[in-house]
């Protein structure tokens, strides 16, 4: 039995217009795409709090339900697929917010009031937490033995950022006419297909969801 077909029974006021099997779906797509993008995507918050939503009424349907003892097995093994695509995705947006902090941190204050959030209110508190912690080891461990004149570090410079430049499988959702895909080449991206191209001349595609990562 799909795991899509387990979550149908449960809906989310905050997504009426969509069934399960497509919040699954659309969960599948930011794990994905979270994985294979180099840099970190916008905060997927609302999608995952209501797949745990979706989650804790099938847990509580499955203690109070009467229902054959291999039928509950089956319907626990596919909730704990789902339980792992969340978990893998937190996991991942995690690894990406302490690998580049600064820069995350510098994007999230160049957000609009209207732009959607890069992080989610607990990954904001997270990433400060962390950036302090890194600096404060940084000073004591390091930087406070060097010369005075060496001591001056600047995070926006020495630390990492991601390779936007990487190349990625793209699969297209929409047809997009003409874009360029690289320095001096465009191209017409059509429904359905794929294609390898570089990160930067895509990342816009895919906040919009025009295009998903593979």
């Amino acid at each position: 039995m799909d795991e899509s077909q387990e979550l149908d029974d449960y809906e989310d006021d905050e997504y009426v217009s969509m069934t399960s099997a497509e919040l699954l779906d659309k969960l599948k797509e930011a794990w994905i795409n979270e994985r294979m993008a180099p840099e970190l995507l916008n905060s997927q918050e609302e999608l995952v709090e209501c797949m745990i939503e979706q989650l804790d009424a099938m847990e509580r349907n499955l203690k109070t339900g009467k229902r054959n003892p291999l039928v509950n097995s089956i319907h626990s093994l596919e909730m704990e697929r789902v339980r792992f695509l969340i978990t893998s995705y937190i996991r991942c947006r995690l690894g990406k917010i302490e690998k580049y902090v600064v820069d995350i941190l510098q994007q999230h204050l160049a957000r609009g009031e209207h732009d959607p959030p890069l992080l989610s209110p607990a990954e904001l508190q997270y990433a400060r937490e962390y950036a302090d912690g890194m600096e404060n080891h940084l000073k004591s461990t390091i930087l406070k033995h060097l010369p005075s004149n060496l001591q001056n570090f600047d995070e926006a410079k020495e630390l990492p950022r991601p390779n936007k430049d990487k190349y990625v499988f793209i699969r297209v959702n929409d047809q997009q006419d003409q874009v360029l895909i690289d320095d001096d080449e465009t191209t017409d991206l059509n429904e359905g297909a794929r294609h390898i191209v570089r990160y930067s001349f895509i990342a816009s595609l895919l906040a919009e969801g025009s295009v998903s990562l593979t």
